[in-house]
């Protein structure tokens, strides 16, 4: 089982209906629709530079 940390982010209101729109599109909840949006971001700016996982300790 993976370790989830519970964090609170603030979004702004009209960001949060788009979310919550390609949520319910993609039959994912909010938090998994955003865990699955920062994920893409991560894998994109890797593949744009060197691997951060090399420099930073995990």
């Amino acid at each position: 089982m993976e370790n989830k940390i519970a964090t609170l982010i603030r979004i702004d209101e009209k960001l949060y209906e788009e979310i919550k729109y390609y949520s319910v599109k993609e039959n994912r909840s909010i938090n998994k629709q955003i865990e699955y949006i920062l994920k893409r971001y991560v894998e994109d700016q890797e593949r744009k530079e060197e691997s951060i996982l090399s420099e930073l300790s995990v």
